[in-house]
């Protein structure tokens, strides 16, 4: 169960701050009388007699905590998240496991080349970055977009290639992605070249998204400043997001 609460702000003309806050409430329960291990199977996968774990919670509780800030335009935006604030023993044993803080930084910037012009929507090129970080886990996602209306054409790249993990290069993937707006109806596809070491034995990753945009009709209101990020940004490949 979450509560998140963001609130805008003008900060100058055309120029906007969103803070926000999460807060979340989990909890866990493990039944040991129902885990079979590997040694308790007989070749033909029959369960044999065992001894029942004893583990000294059957259940935890957990309230946790995020903040975000971001400041954009109708050009560009920044931003950073912090997830995971309050630490929390989420272990079932006598040794302490905690969720680490986990943190991300966002930017973009989107240039028009041709303003909107009565009935002609804008032609633009966004370029965008996310950098994730979780311990020991790290994660940079550079992409650019190309809108013409009704197509937006975007590449992706995922990985950290100066970075190396276990001596092993931090590539590891290229994402090419397609997105078509007819009306109140968006349809997207991605695809994810693998470039890492898994290249040989894996055939990327595809993914389909179709979005359907509803009560698009209604009056218009005072310009609060629309977020300038990419539309076709939904569907970004293996689940990075914009």
């Amino acid at each position: 169960v979450g509560f998140l609460y963001s609130y805008e702000l003008e900060v100058m003309h055309g120029i906007y701050v969103r803070p926000g806050l999460a807060f979340k409430y989990a909890q866990r329960h493990i039944d040991a009388s129902r885990i079979v291990y590997g040694s308790q199977l007989d070749a033909n996968g029959a369960l044999l007699p065992g001894f029942v774990p004893v583990f000294d919670r059957q259940s935890y509780h957990k309230l946790d905590a995020a903040a975000s800030a971001m400041i954009y335009s109708d050009f560009f935006w920044l931003g950073f998240t912090a997830d995971h604030l309050v630490r929390n023993n989420i272990g079932y044993t006598d040794m302490e496991t905690h969720v680490p803080v986990k943190t991300a930084v966002f930017c973009g910037y989107k240039y028009k080349y041709k303003e909107r012009y009565r009935n002609q929507d804008e032609q633009s090129v966004t370029f965008a970055l996310n950098y994730y970080r979780q311990q020991d886990f790290q994660q940079l996602d550079l992409g650019a977009y190309w809108y013409m209306a009704p197509f937006e054409l975007g590449v992706l790249y995922r990985g950290l290639p100066f970075l190396e993990v276990s001596e092993y290069s931090n590539n590891d993937a290229l994402v090419m992605i397609l997105s078509v707006t007819l009306g109140s109806i968006q349809f997207g596809y991605s695809h994810d070249f693998t470039v890492s070491g898994l290249a040989a034995q894996s055939g990327g990753a595809n993914e389909i998204g179709l979005i359907y945009r509803f009560n698009q009709n209604y009056e218009s209101k005072p310009y609060r400043g629309a977020l300038p990020c990419s539309g076709a940004g939904v569907i970004s490949g293996g689940g990075s997001s914009r």
